[in-house]
């Protein structure tokens, strides 16, 4: 038998779960092996109600798929460098704190000629690396005594997911 799910999309996503030219439902719909049909609307809720019409398992499954990606963009990471996807956030403010006292410290040597892509022009790189991992980095100025003249440090401070992610980040630069 075939069963019906509603998933209430608000308006901004719309445009998302439909995908371009329609690619991204299509997709969803092929997947999951169901139908999506959006609800006829009269524009004054602030959403619109996506139908799903499958066997059960799969219309759940379906919308589950729609609720992951309602859930990525409203995280503000749309998966990459997408136009206006970052920062502008919807109740973004706690998101980069983490949680209190699980914040660790982790110094990453670079060599001194890398350091530049890591930092960027005006500090460009690093601020949008710290945007995105949650991590603060800071290149230590006054190196210890003993350090290696062609070795820089960075401390990476944060929880230990945004110290891992801001590594991964500051390794592809290098």
């Amino acid at each position: 038998g075939s069963h019906m799910i509603d998933v209430p999309i608000p308006r901004f996503a719309v445009g998302i779960v439909i995908g371009r030219n329609g690619e991204m439902i299509k997709k969803i719909q092929n997947d999951a092996g169901v139908r999506i049909q959006f609800k006829p609307d009269d524009g004054t809720t602030p959403e619109r109600i996506a139908q799903i019409t499958g066997p059960p398992d799969r219309a759940q499954h379906a919308a589950e798929i729609i609720t992951d990606l309602l859930r990525s963009v409203q995280a503000g990471n749309p998966g990459g460098p997408g136009p206006g996807g970052r920062g502008r956030g919807r109740g973004q403010g706690n998101w980069n704190m983490g949680p209190p006292g699980g914040l660790q410290e982790f110094n990453f040597i670079v060599p001194t000629g890398k350091t530049g892509l890591i930092i960027g022009k005006g500090g460009e790189t690093i601020k949008s690396i710290s945007q995105q991992s949650g991590a603060r980095i800071e290149l230590q100025r006054n190196p210890p005594p003993n350090a290696d003249p062609n070795m820089k440090l960075f401390t990476i401070r944060g929880t230990p997911q945004q110290i891992d992610y801001a590594r991964q980040l500051i390794e592809e630069k290098i």
